[in-house]
């Protein structure tokens, strides 16, 4: 872990499967506070990765409870691509000294793919988990060797 006075980079990730534009006031929380005590932060989002599975906006239009919105027209169309590979990219290019995940319940199993990729980078990272995820099953998350 960098020394407390060190400014670190921080990246933030947001293993979201359902496109549904929603994120943790956590993350926008602490971004802020970084930020303004002089630290750098990055946001790695997964919202319009496709997963293959069925998203919450998905369902909710399938039961007619939401309309439909086509995104397509402005870029925002989920891609076929390797979360994992993406985030290599983006560990590579950005280099941070600590890694800060996210989720939801039901992203759990996306979020420890992702930090086992950040340890398959550079073991000596450090990964810490916040969210929802982290209370449905905490004794699964601390005994994560990759968080």
């Amino acid at each position: 872990m960098p020394h407390l006075n060190k400014k670190i980079k921080v990246l933030f990730i947001w293993p979201n499967k359902d496109a549904s534009f929603f994120r943790p006031i956590s993350l926008s929380l602490l971004s802020a506070l970084l930020k303004r005590n002089g630290h750098e932060v990055k946001l790695f989002d997964t919202t319009f990765i496709n997963f293959g599975y069925t998203t919450i906006s998905d369902s909710v239009t399938v039961i007619k409870v939401n309309k439909s919105v086509d995104l397509s027209s402005y870029n925002l169309s989920k891609k076929q691509v390797k979360a994992e590979e993406e985030l290599l990219k983006v560990l590579s290019n950005y280099q941070p000294d600590l890694v800060a995940v996210t989720t939801l319940s039901d992203e759990v199993t996306i979020g420890k793919d992702l930090s086992a990729a950040v340890k398959s980078w550079r073991a000596d990272v450090s990964v810490v988990w916040g969210g929802e995820g982290v209370l449905v099953e905490p004794e699964e998350i601390l005994n994560d060797l990759n968080i």
